[in-house]
């Protein structure tokens, strides 16, 4: 008799081919060798997703910008023409408004206009500043009454008040020669370019 039946114990199981054979399942289900089948292509996380379709969106010009560029500039273009508007309460002459957006980063609207005397410079400049606190903005000043030359600085736009003398003397009009001119509507034209006597007239007058 055994020693194993002389004590009555049960002898031990061996792990060795179980453990062989869970191995040898195990490496069956895994695919091996270079002839193996290869896994499936993984999809595309969100994130990369989300690169692509950000890459994509870069490459594509900004319309956010270029639509606000053009709100901002109608609304300059609207403020000008209020403005001219006030200026012609107070009788203002030889009204121009320059196009100059693609010529400098400070504006996008010059307004020149002429007056007969100082106190209506100082009276259009007045009406002006008053057009303005209605949309809460206030211009910086430079001239005072008595002074040829009143400019105020309203932001997008600026608006020049010249005695007619100062204005051919500055010739503004002559430094933005290739900017357009933006058409007043019927109602704001006057009948004539201007209601100042022509220079040939004024000369006269000073000659008597």
């Amino acid at each position: 008799m055994s020693e194993a039946k002389k004590s009555g114990k049960r002898p031990a199981p061996k792990k060795k081919a179980t453990t062989k054979k869970a191995s040898s399942s195990k490496s069956s289900a895994r695919p091996s060798g270079k002839g193996s089948a290869k896994p499936a292509p993984k999809k595309p996380s969100s994130k990369g997703a989300a690169k692509l379709t950000k890459k994509t969106r870069t490459s594509l010009p900004p319309p956010a910008i270029a639509n606000g560029t053009a709100i901002r500039r109608a609304e300059s273009r609207k403020l000008a023409l209020e403005l001219v508007a006030a200026g012609l309460d107070k009788k203002a002459e030889r009204i121009e408004v320059i196009d100059v957006a693609e010529r400098v980063d400070y504006a996008d609207y010059v307004v020149l206009m002429s007056g007969r005397s100082d106190v209506q410079l100082a009276a259009i400049a007045q009406s002006v500043e008053d057009a303005l606190k209605k949309h809460g903005k206030h211009p910086q000043l430079d001239g005072r009454r008595g002074a040829a030359w009143i400019v105020l600085d309203c932001g997008d736009v600026w608006v020049h008040a010249f005695l007619e003398d100062a204005r051919k003397y500055y010739d503004i009009e002559g430094l933005w020669m290739d900017a357009p001119r933006v058409d007043l509507p019927k109602d704001m034209a006057p009948k004539r370019t201007s209601l100042l006597p022509p220079p040939s007239e004024s000369d006269a007058e000073d000659d008597r």
